[in-house]
């Protein structure tokens, strides 16, 4: 009888069971990163051994190759035998089996053997005879097709075409995934816009005028941006499980498997690097801050998300230490009223995207199931759409004695001026919760402001406002 044996990473599914398992391991356990190293002394079988303990896979979060199922379900309706070969450990390739309910054997590492290559070729001869063909995505199944077996490859076009032109072919699955795009993707250029609060000390004293205050701040922007990067995709490691269930973060590289989890481990710490390899140039202070972000960050993500009103306090926190970072990347001290203004208003942007969450759930009637990820649940709906709206008009309060306080007043030629930019704050924050309290409100409202003309012409007003009254 043909049968129809399956790789399992990279080819059942679009991600590596091992790094899968392990980012899971290090949640748990951040302190394992130290035993990798004797663990793989000790061989393949044994590093994914120990990583796998204490750690629970879900079959259902994992992002699946479609198009090769249907076909593994296809030749198994046309009585075939189908059998999955991995060089993943037996439990996990047998929780997924059993999820899958296609197959008709199921081979993992097991026993201190790591079942992979060469391993896999003499297993699958001796259980399943000689008439195979192997679905597999990498170059460690060429030995399995040199010694005859029919090749099925799945992967990007230039593996599919290299396998064609050496094998025998039975049929191939490509996928044309940009790495790069995925890399972009995940980094999230688009949310770096939030460190242009940077600036802002720059712009509200008269070090606007010195270009070496502008490059600092500039260099600074950069090493927040690339810093923040590291985070997105450690955080997004980390939250796999919760992306692959929501309709939205789903499709982000890690979850969605566009863009392996070995190259989130390699950039989290590269850019780190990078990030903070910069910043010395800006001076200590400034290293100082960044490192302190990172730290709260950090903390944000493995844990304290999940604590209902720690977590937004803990976003405005971090987005008022970008204002701290501009201060100590031009030696300027902050004025509390502007730190007070600042956790006010991101305190209120926070709560946006709780009450979006929220509505969300609403919608579904899912009254007593908490917001993914968050502590809250459909009945907070109401307090925590009052914080937000009472904390975005005290921030606009806060934002109007700014205004009139003496530190202002002796950086502006025409303080009076500045109530105009109250105004247009004022306008900004009330139409931002009219949205939200339509349910037309992006899951982030930093992201929103980006693709709205509306904001854009909004700001516009409130830098001219500033520079005229310069």
């Amino acid at each position: 009888m043909s049968v129809i044996v399956s790789d399992l990473d990279g080819t059942i599914i679009k991600t590596d069971l091992l790094f899968e398992t392990l980012v899971r391991a290090l949640k748990k356990k951040p302190y394992i990163i130290f035993l990798i190293p004797f663990w793989l002394l000790g061989g393949k079988y044994l590093l994914k051994k120990k990583i796998a303990e204490g750690v629970e896979l879900d079959p259902e979060k994992l992002p699946y190759n479609k198009e090769v199922l249907w076909y593994l379900r296809a030749q198994k309706g046309e009585g075939k035998r189908v059998v999955l070969a991995t060089a993943s450990l037996q439990s996990q390739a047998e929780l997924i089996a059993k999820h899958l309910d296609v197959f008709d054997a199921v081979y993992g590492s097991a026993d201190k053997v790591n079942l992979k290559s060469k391993n896999k070729l003499a297993l699958l001869k001796e259980k399943e005879g000689d008439d195979l063909t192997y679905l597999g995505d990498s170059s460690a199944d060429f030995s399995l097709w040199n010694e005859g077996v029919k090749a099925i490859p799945v992967g990007k076009p230039e593996f599919c075409d290299l396998v064609e032109k050496k094998y025998q072919v039975v049929k191939k699955f490509e996928y044309k995934i940009s790495r790069l795009k995925a890399f972009i993707k995940g980094i999230r250029p688009h949310q770096w816009a939030k460190n242009a609060l940077i600036f802002l000390p720059l712009m509200l004293t008269k070090s606007s005028h010195n270009l070496e205050s502008v490059v600092l701040a500039s260099l600074a922007l950069v090493a927040f941006s690339l810093c923040a990067s590291s985070v997105y995709l450690l955080n997004d490691m980390f939250d796999l499980d919760a992306d692959r269930v929501h309709t939205k973060k789903q499709h982000r590289p890690l979850a969605s498997g566009a863009l392996p989890i070995s190259i989130g481990l390699l950039f989290v710490p590269l850019l780190l690097i990078i990030a903070f390899a910069i910043a010395s140039q800006v001076g200590v202070n400034f290293v100082f801050v960044l490192a302190i972000y990172y730290l709260i960050t950090s903390f944000y993500s493995f844990k304290l998300k999940s604590l209902v009103l720690i977590d937004v306090i803990l976003l405005a926190v971090l987005y008022t230490t970008r204002i701290f970072a501009g201060g100590a990347a031009i030696d300027v001290e902050i004025s509390p009223w502007l730190l007070a203004f600042s956790m006010f208003f991101f305190l209120s942007l926070a709560f946006v995207k709780r009450v979006t969450e929220l509505m969300k759930l609403k919608k579904a009637n899912l009254m007593k199931s908490k917001a993914q990820g968050r502590g809250y649940i459909v009945e907070d709906l109401p307090l925590v759409h009052q914080l937000g709206i009472g904390t975005g008009v005290v921030s606009i309060l806060v934002f109007s004695l700014y205004m009139s306080s003496d530190f202002v007043r002796s950086q502006y030629t025409h303080p009076n001026g500045l109530w105009l930019s109250s105004l247009f704050l004022f306008y900004w924050i009330t139409r931002v919760w009219l949205l939200t309290s339509r349910d037309e409100m992006n899951d982030d409202p930093v992201v929103f402001a980006i693709k709205d003309r509306q904001s854009y012409f909004v700001m516009g007003l409130i830098a001219i406002n500033f520079i005229y009254c310069m």
